[in-house]
């Protein structure tokens, strides 16, 4: 990787993880198939970059994954656009998926989509801002669903991710 001249490698990181040299192919649990660009989830996914360093190079390069097809979706393009999906389920979901495969840009991309929705689905934006930790969203969902202040409390902190799931 650190051989690629500096310009593919910019534009690998800049562009579509499905469209620029898909040289791999990702396939959801409905078999929704993916070109991928394995520089550019690497660079966004620790996991990602564990995996494609441990497949030997003549194998098949293709990995089958567990969710889908829209699920990975939303996340190739929460990664390359840092833009979240506005619909609550979905922040959810995308929340689990950027946990799962250590996406740190993915999770920063969800708080300003989940601030909005924090109006309209306080529940659900509370739990979901306990598992990313965000003490701004906890207070701004807290005070829109109880009308109770939190910025002076450590409660939320003894949510455990199970706890906080449970809520929605």
């Amino acid at each position: 990787m650190s051989n690629a001249p500096s310009n593919v490698l910019a534009a690998a990181l800049s562009s579509d993880p499905t469209s620029f040299d898909g040289n791999f192919t990702i396939i959801s649990s409905d078999d929704v198939k993916f070109k991928v660009n394995p520089l550019f989830l690497a660079f966004h996914s620790t996991i990602f970059k564990d995996m494609f360093a441990a497949l030997p190079s003549g194998d098949k390069q293709e990995c089958r994954l567990t969710e889908p097809g829209n699920e990975l979706e939303a996340l190739f393009e929460a990664m390359r656009s840092s833009v979240s999906p506005p619909d609550i389920d979905a922040l959810g979901k995308l929340v689990g998926l950027s946990d799962k495969y250590n996406c740190r840009v993915v999770r920063e991309a969800i708080s300003p989509e989940l601030f909005k929705q924090a109006e309209n689905y306080p529940l659900q934006s509370f739990s979901i801002a306990s598992q990313l930790g965000k003490e701004d969203l906890l207070q701004r969902a807290a005070y829109r669903s109880l009308g109770y202040d939190w910025s002076s409390s450590d409660a939320w902190m003894m949510l455990t991710k199970e706890e906080s799931t449970r809520l929605w």
